[in-house]
């Protein structure tokens, strides 16, 4: 499922990042509710998920938490822009359930990618793509058409998230995901 939803990862080297992360790095535990790091701090650890899985969050003008995105086993995590940018981070990194990375810290993560210029094009590349490819969903597909798009790429993602965060991923309301979901099964 992961590398379904973070697709940015299926074209990059995971085991070369995770092979950093236990050369540099230590294992590290957060449990659910706990941050990797928070919006307004530098991003200083990248890492790679063993077990658990994590929610990127922002909060609105409103003062409400929205995730825009996840990070599950066996993937990676961190604030890609804080850490090449070495700018404060735009998003909250939340475990949501406990969870066990392998982390290394941000200046070791950016001397990889300065390493060499193909990892740091291929991993830039990858995430380009990914990121415009959900903008282009959010502006041409319906909330039911990107429900079905992430349900038919990540079939158990249920298992590891609730319907109000794929909800809130999806930017409508659980109430209205549940309809979505209520319809689909008229439908079938």
């Amino acid at each position: 499922m992961a590398d379904k939803f973070n697709t940015y990862q299926e074209g990059i080297d995971l085991e070369l990042f995770r092979s950093f992360c236990e050369e540099h790095g230590r294992l590290m535990s957060f449990s659910k509710g706990e941050h990797f790091t928070r919006q307004g701090n530098m991003c200083r650890h990248w890492g790679f998920i063993t077990k658990g899985h994590f929610a990127y969050t922002v909060i609105d003008s409103s003062g409400n938490e929205k995730i825009v995105g996840f990070a599950f086993q066996d993937t990676l995590v961190g604030d890609s822009f804080s850490i090449i940018k070495k700018a404060t981070s735009l998003t909250d990194i939340v475990a949501i359930s406990d969870t066990e990375v392998i982390t290394c810290d941000a200046t070791d993560f950016r001397l990889l990618l300065n390493s060499d210029l193909n990892i740091r094009v291929g991993f830039a590349e990858n995430l380009f793509e990914d990121i415009y490819t959900r903008y282009l969903h959010l502006h041409s597909l319906s909330p039911k058409e990107r429900y079905l798009q992430i349900i038919k790429d990540c079939p158990e993602i249920l298992q590891s998230i609730s319907l109000k965060q794929l909800a809130s991923y999806l930017m409508i309301t659980p109430t209205y995901l549940s309809q979505i979901r209520k319809q689909l099964l008229i439908e079938k």
